[in-house]
């Protein structure tokens, strides 16, 4: 309120500064999401309300409790955290998982929360819980899936030639069978991991691969992370994607 701070964010943590510069920056959430490699955004979980016009929805308090939406980079997990954006601790776990979470509102008059939840596995549902530790499932959308060979997605580590350390995602066919041969696509676009827990629906689509397409009808599919060298992209692109052939083969 009256403009004394404003809420920034660098790659993983959340900071207060002060826009006339007179007072140090500080650290909303103490370096937890640097240390931790988990980004950290803050998560506006009342919507302003533009029928009731309320000027306080706008600004966030001096001590007050805050949702952070949080993704673990490492992991590639999900969910979300809260903090008080005047005692510059480490932040307060809610739920981290294996899913994709979007979208968390809160009830007005109550602690009643509804939000998305998703993965490669499980199409987007909604959900409303009142403590993140039981849910109600309120939607079931794409129920037709169960009668496809779907599939699942796991991430694959491995070293590349100059001895970076590479990731990448391998998607395979619900019916996998280890002890038989897969016909395998590679497909690659800078770094796809982050996406580890998307659902990708079957669609037309103008230029990308459709996975989910490919996966049900029995490829395995491979994406793998691309982290290229100033002027060599050509290069990077083989340093990456042929190594992580070979080490998948």
């Amino acid at each position: 309120a009256d403009d004394k701070a404003v809420i920034l964010n660098d790659r993983y943590d959340l900071w207060s500064f002060s826009p006339d510069g007179k007072s140090a920056p500080k650290n909303i959430t103490a370096g937890f999401g640097r240390a931790n490699k988990i980004t950290f955004r803050y998560e506006r979980v009342l919507p302003e309300n533009r029928l009731e016009r309320n000027v306080d929805s706008k600004f966030v308090k001096s001590n007050e409790i805050i949702w952070l939406d949080a993704f673990n980079n490492v992991t590639k997990e999900n969910g979300f955290y809260r903090a008080n954006v005047g005692t510059m601790k480490a932040p307060e776990l809610v739920v981290m998982a294996k899913y994709k979470y979007s979208d968390l509102a809160k009830a007005k008059d109550a602690e009643t929360y509804i939000y998305d939840k998703a993965s490669y596995v499980e199409s987007p549902n909604v959900y409303v819980t009142t403590d993140f530790k039981t849910e109600t499932k309120l939607t079931n959308t794409n129920p037709q899936q169960q009668n496809y060979n779907w599939g699942t997605a796991e991430l694959v580590k491995w070293t590349t030639p100059k001895g970076y350390q590479a990731e990448g995602i391998l998607y395979k066919p619900e019916n996998f069978d280890p002890n038989k041969k897969y016909p395998m696509i590679a497909y690659f676009y800078e770094k796809l991991t982050d996406g580890l827990y998307n659902y990708q629906a079957p669609a037309p689509t103008p230029s990308r691969l459709n996975i989910s397409f490919f996966v049900s009808n029995g490829y395995l599919v491979f994406a793998p992370d691309i982290r290229y060298e100033n002027g060599h992209p050509g290069q990077s692109a083989v340093e990456y994607i042929n190594s992580g052939v070979e080490s998948l083969k």
